[in-house]
């Protein structure tokens, strides 16, 4: 008897091939996903259904209806056994729904979806993971919120600088994977930090040249000057403890104590307001909340 999950078998839908049945009609939370694909680039269905969906059944059945009707493009890891979870990004028709809510080109929208390769896809979905810590650990907490999230598409910024007695300006591209802001309730003080999400690709002098563009970018005003507030910390999260301390080390003979590290272990174990931050300056573990 044919498995009624294998694509071969009669009357069987293909995971991979859009198969429309019947009209659609999109809803406010319809138009929400949307846009939180396009903002984050892509997603798994287990992170939209905790952003969106009460149930797994739930979830699946609307992706599936998106992904026929090409609002949602859906792809999986290679040799991926049927109830793996797939991953999700904008599709074409969901593009002009995108573009109208952020007010956006459609043009612009369609040039900023990405081509998902495995390593981008690593990346960008551990961010979406980084996200969602930050709301569960808000959500859980009575006396903090959180004012503002951006992703990178969002707090990329592009700017003129020149380094100090030189002549000659150059572009520069600020594009931290994201940025967020607390505030105390109740209050009016804030505190601001930029995300950076190292899955160890990079060896650890690219990775600090990344993070010293943090340092250009507070000491030059241009954060004071875009985001109204005076400075900021930099959050990372890392694939290891000897990484994160590899790191931290490296940085603590610059004298800065503009970053603080962590791993993903210790964030998933512990959540976002825990003692699991380590600066360069100070080897003890520091809450971040702290600052309020």
């Amino acid at each position: 008897m044919p498995n009624p999950k294998d694509s071969t078998a009669p009357n069987a839908r293909s995971r991979f091939k859009a198969q429309p049945k019947q009209g659609i009609q999109l809803g406010e939370r319809d138009e929400a996903l949307l846009t939180t694909l396009f903002l984050h680039q892509a997603m798994t269905r287990g992170q939209l259904q905790t952003l969106y969906f009460s149930s797994v059944p739930r979830c699946n059945a609307r992706l599936r209806q998106l992904f026929d009707w090409q609002y949602v493009t859906r792809s999986f890891p290679p040799a991926a056994l049927y109830g793996a979870q797939g991953v999700y990004g904008l599709g074409k028709a969901g593009i002009p729904v995108a573009a109208r809510r952020l007010e956006m080109e459609e043009r612009a929208v369609r040039e900023l979806c990405p081509k998902q390769t495995p390593q981008f896809l690593e990346h960008t979905l551990a961010i979406a993971d980084f996200y969602l810590t930050t709301l569960a650990a808000v959500q859980s907490a009575s006396d903090v919120a959180l004012d503002v999230w951006l992703t990178e598409l969002q707090c990329r910024h592009e700017y003129e600088i020149r380094a100090t007695g030189k002549r000659e300006w150059r572009m520069e591209v600020f594009k931290p994977d994201g940025f967020l802001r607390l505030a105390p309730l109740p209050g009016e003080a804030y505190a601001s930090y930029f995300v950076e999400i190292d899955l160890g690709h990079t060896s650890a002098n690219q990775f600090l040249k990344k993070l010293e563009h943090h340092q250009r970018y507070l000491e030059s005003g241009l954060f004071r000057e875009r985001f109204g507030t005076e400075d900021f910390h930099t959050l990372v999260v890392t694939v290891n403890k000897t990484r994160a301390e590899n790191l931290r080390k490296l940085l603590a003979e610059t004298g800065t104590n503009l970053f603080w590290f962590t791993t993903f272990e210790a964030l998933a174990a512990s959540g976002l307001f825990a003692p699991v931050w380590a600066s360069p300056q100070s080897e003890q573990k520091l809450k971040i909340v702290q600052e309020f």
